[in-house]
């Protein structure tokens, strides 16, 4: 089902292509009480809890203007925090390039790009490349905040 172009839709043949929003803490039920009867507390998780659980989402984001889609993978908070450092330099600017760049490469399944294949997708239509890149960030829990940042902090 897609819902707007570009966001992650949810492939039905395969259960880890899935990109639900966790609902707001008032709708949280995890006993199923009915209607009007007092929510339960969340179970307060344990750091074994935290360590197990599989939290990075994968999804499949259709890119009308190359008449298909693509598979990709959240970031980890590691993975994001190596892009950004890797991208700026002594004076504290940010490359926009290379961190798009390594976001791609990192996140994508399938096609899996490297960088000459990142490469190419400087001819192809920005809008599509970008809504690749807000399908990661989203998946990754990148804020538009961070992006802003990064964006202003550009190098010429």
């Amino acid at each position: 089902m897609v819902t707007k172009l570009g966001e992650p839709i949810t492939d039905e043949s395969s259960a880890e292509d899935t990109y639900t929003p966790d609902p707001p803490l008032s709708e949280i039920d995890p006993l199923g009480s009915d209607a009007g009867a007092p929510l339960e507390r969340p179970k307060i998780l344990t750091l074994d809890d935290i360590d197990e659980v599989h939290d990075l989402e994968t999804a499949t984001v259709f890119i009308s203007e190359w008449g298909g889609a693509v598979r990709i993978r959240a970031l980890e908070r590691g993975e994001i925090k190596r892009i950004h450092k890797a991208a700026t330099d002594r004076n504290g600017k940010m490359d926009l390039d290379r961190v798009e760049q390594m976001m791609v490469c990192w996140a994508s399944i399938e096609p899996k790009f490297n960088p000459p294949a990142y490469a190419m997708l400087a001819k192809k239509n920005a809008g599509a490349v970008s809504k690749m890149l807000q399908a990661i960030a989203g998946l990754s829990g990148v804020d538009d905040e961070s992006l802003e940042a990064a964006r202003a902090n550009f190098r010429d």
